[in-house]
């Protein structure tokens, strides 16, 4: 009987090997610009087509390599990084492993060219499916520069599972902005299907995050820097009000490299504490420097994982800096156990993270009869597009009521035969816009009501990408959105239903592309529009934290029990609760 244990082909190791390494074309990314971050460079150039699945090309003017080198850093676990079992516990660089050129050869056409500064001439590799093709001498700037094409050619079954275009490169786009923010000393260039996305000059970090999210981090960031003995801790977070009910793409870094960590995570959204409610999520960028004899970063192949010698000394580090760092900007909550909060000024708690509408005067009194003129315009817009005479097929009888009671600009307590009706008021207006958003779309194209000056939609590359794809959906929506120059849009007009809120235009289409970012989802136009009316509902109803005389909660209420579903809002939280006489009375 044969033996049934052999050794695998070299080929088919070096390929098993690679699926531990490149999982998408974003960890090819991952890898080159991690080399040349160590090869020293001051400047990088990524090039990306179709997604990086036909072609990814890093360049870069680091210290390049003598042609032995070249050859041998194709090898598996060749590396110049470690020598014993010691210096896996001292990694100061990003790649170490020595595979990432081996397993990303194994799967794609290769072709490297590199030179030392100190050589006349450098060298040229072509590699395909990890078999050497050629290796000749060959003029070329110094540094390295390093193209792969058709990744998976000679897998088909790994390259089926790649995603779309759009897909694959939003991976990319995030693997190159966590690569950039901890260097901003390196000027850091990414072309997309031969167009300019980013063009990133060297900088400061808070420059760097502006230039890669959105300018308006500009006035919301706050600093965070602690040094304690021999761990130093220093980047950016948000202003409390910035805060995202939809989880940003916050970073955090060891010693550059970023890291995936739930705890770290919940260390700075602890050390928030009372400023934000469990459901909003703050945007930071925090770099952690310890020694790396404290940290075991080769725990996963893609290194996006680290265990610490103390974790929880870590955790609590973490927080005291993002809390030092909100206590200096007087955003802490003090305890003061001689007064109470103001509970019937809304903004005594934590302002919405999108404008509110105008009230410009600091007289409690005039922002309510501002806050009020706002709701009554609303109110004459919502009566027109209702007529009271034609009330929707089938409404839900509503309670009749004999005296309701706003609580704290939030909950509207009523009276009614059976016992109490208590509403949440922002969570019913959701549902009353929703609706009416839903009936406009039903009926066609919304209308559109035209801005006095057309808006520049200020978003950065990624954002325009996206929004080039979702115009066709936005216009459907109200939004008229016109192209001015090769890569910019203005704003010209936005849904009739939003003319009330004085907000930023484009803050309402920020919210929109954010909502859904995959432009190759399965989801069609419909789907795709009824997400986006939620999203919209919701966030107009953010700003109805505000009193209501008698008429207007009576109006809510009326509207409520209208609707198809007056239980819940668009996101799947109660509208109100009801409770009877009887379980009022076993209370007491």
């Amino acid at each position: 009987m044969p033996d049934k244990i052999h050794l695998l082909p070299e080929p088919l190791i070096n390929q098993i090997a690679a699926g531990e390494v490149v999982q998408r074309p974003a960890s090819v990314v991952k890898e080159l610009l991690e080399n040349s971050l160590d090869a020293g460079a001051k400047n990088i150039v990524l090039e990306v087509r179709d997604g990086g699945k036909t072609y990814m090309r890093v360049s870069d003017d680091g210290c390049g390599m003598s042609p032995t080198d070249a050859r041998m850093s194709f090898e598996r676990h060749a590396t110049s990084k470690i020598r014993n079992a010691d210096d896996l516990y001292a990694i100061h660089t990003m790649g170490f492993r020595g595979e990432a050129l081996a397993s990303i050869a194994a799967v794609a056409q290769v072709e490297m060219k590199t030179r030392r500064p100190e050589d006349e001439l450098g060298t040229h590799i072509i590699i395909h499916g990890g078999k050497l093709i050629t290796q000749q001498p060959t003029a070329c700037p110094p540094g390295t520069t390093i193209e792969v094409k058709q990744l998976y050619y000679n897998t088909p079954a790994r390259r089926k599972f790649l995603k779309s275009n759009t897909t694959e490169l939003t991976h990319i786009l995030r693997e190159f902005k966590r690569i950039a923010i901890p260097h901003p000393e390196v000027r850091f260039d990414l072309i997309v299907d031969d167009k300019e996305l980013f063009i990133l000059p060297a900088t400061r970090l808070k420059q760097r995050i502006v230039a890669l999210f959105d300018k308006k981090l500009d006035e919301q960031l706050i600093p965070v820097r602690e040094e304690v003995d021999d761990i130093a801790i220093h980047g950016w977070i948000t202003l409390p009000e910035a805060a995202r009910k939809k989880r940003p793409e916050s970073m955090f870094f060891v010693n550059n490299r970023f890291v995936r960590s739930p705890y770290l995570h919940h260390a700075v959204h602890q050390a928030y504490g009372e400023l934000l409610s469990d459901d909003l999520h703050p945007m930071y960028f925090l770099l952690l420097h310890i020694p790396p004899t404290r940290v075991d970063v080769n725990v996963h192949p893609t290194k996006q994982e680290v265990k610490f010698d103390d974790e929880h000394l870590i955790y609590r580090y973490v927080a005291s800096a993002v809390r030092h760092a909100l206590g200096q900007y007087s955003l802490s909550p003090l305890i003061d156990f001689q007064s109470t909060p103001d509970f019937s000024n809304p903004h005594s708690h934590k302002s919405s993270p999108f404008p509110t509408p105008a009230t410009s005067s600091p007289n409690q009194k005039d922002r309510s009869t501002s806050r009020r003129s706002d709701w009554e315009q609303v109110y004459e817009i919502m009566r027109a597009e209702v007529p009271p005479n034609d009330p929707p097929p089938n409404p839900t009888p509503s309670p009749v009521l004999v005296k309701t009671e706003q609580f704290h600009n939030r909950y509207i307590f009523a009276s009614v035969k059976e016992g109490v009706l208590i509403v949440h008021q922002q969570h019913a207006f959701a549902r009353i816009y929703y609706e009416e958003l839903k009936r406009q779309l039903e009926a066609g194209p919304m209308s559109s009501q035209q801005l006095v000056f057309p808006h520049p939609l200020d978003l950065p590359p990624d954002k325009i990408l996206l929004l080039e794809k979702r115009i066709p959906h936005l216009r459907r929506l109200g939004f008229a959105i016109e192209p001015q120059g090769s890569s910019s849009y203005v704003l010209q007009g936005i849904p009739s239903l939003l003319s009330e809120w004085n907000a930023d235009p484009t803050s309402w289409i920020t919210l929109l592309l954010d909502a859904h970012p995959d432009t190759h989802s399965p989801q069609g136009g419909d789907a795709l529009l009824d997400q986006w009316a939620r999203s919209l509902a919701v966030q107009m109803a953010s700003y109805k934290r505000i009193p209501l005389n008698a008429d207007e909660r009576q109006w809510l209420i009326d509207r409520l029990f209208e609707c198809e579903m007056p239980s819940y809002d668009p996101r799947g939280r109660k509208c109100f609760v009801t409770w009877s006489l009887d379980s009022l009375d076993k209370m007491f």
